[in-house]
């Protein structure tokens, strides 16, 4: 019985494993580490914690609102706000050093270029050549025409039109 459960514990993590390697589809010839491979695992919707708050960012949400408020209620808000920031410390990390340098590697290799698989979960690898010449092939079919003009200012207008006060 002791034998069967280790069985079982160890299948498991060859599946886990197995999941993993079937998550990245790499067609190019570059040989990706075993954190490049777990990094690509993690699926493209996976985001790292920023290294430094955003404080630009959050100001610019928040100064539309106070902006209608009287003045001495805003510069209050602005005190406690700048306040809250300038004692406020990043998150910790939820990579390690050697999966953010993964990640640099990955993002500055101009050869290869990573996309989500059409069906599935996986991630697909292919020579940045081959990409662009696969997106050139289903441009020049008889699918797509070359427009014109820009339709986006016209649809601007429309949109305008309809839902201003």
């Amino acid at each position: 019985m002791d034998r069967a459960s280790r069985n079982t514990s160890t299948n498991k993590g060859n599946n886990d494993d197995m999941e993993k390697a079937n998550s990245v589809v790499n067609l190019s010839q570059r040989q990706l580490s075993k954190t490049e491979s777990n990094i690509l695992a993690l699926g493209m919707n996976f985001a790292t914690t920023p290294c430094k708050i955003p404080v630009e960012e959050f100001i610019q949400s928040i100064e539309p609102s106070i902006r209608k408020m009287d003045k001495e209620k805003a510069y209050n808000i602005r005190f406690q706000i700048h306040q809250v920031l300038k004692h406020s410390k990043p998150p910790k990390s939820n990579i390690t050093r050697l999966e953010h340098q993964a990640i640099n590697s990955l993002r500055n290799d101009s050869s290869i270029h990573i996309l989500k698989a059409d069906k599935g979960n996986a991630k697909v690898i292919m020579y940045r050549t081959e990409y662009d010449h696969k997106v050139q092939d289903i441009l020049n079919t008889d699918i797509y025409t070359r427009l014109k003009k820009n339709p986006i200012p016209a649809v601007e207008r429309k949109v305008a039109a309809n839902y201003s006060p």
